[in-house]
């Protein structure tokens, strides 16, 4: 169900991976702020929907909960990037 809202543009995707792992593929046009201490949400826009991804969709529940804390619409990307999206062979980018 995500595919089509991320390319109608009208939600956010947040990646919470590490650094190296969305640079091997992420989905176009996510944001990375990589999961652990210090996280800073600031940069995540509040008037969309944001859908996290993480590794299997284990992490993302609990980024979801704070951001479910400070108000924003977020949802976890089901299954994360690895038995998610990536399993539906659905595109990554690399840039």
């Amino acid at each position: 169900d995500a595919k089509p809202l991320i390319d109608a543009g009208g939600v956010t995707v947040l990646d919470i991976r590490q650094a190296d792992a969305f640079a091997e593929g992420h989905i176009a046009g996510a944001l990375n702020i990589p999961f652990g201490k210090g996280m800073d949400f600031s940069g995540v826009p509040a008037d969309k929907q944001v859908i996290v991804a993480c590794y299997t969709g284990q992490t993302a529940g609990q980024t979801v909960a704070v951001l479910r804390l400070m108000g924003l619409n977020a949802v976890s990307l089901k299954g994360g990037m690895m038995n998610g999206w990536t399993a539906e062979n659905l595109p990554v980018v690399t840039e």
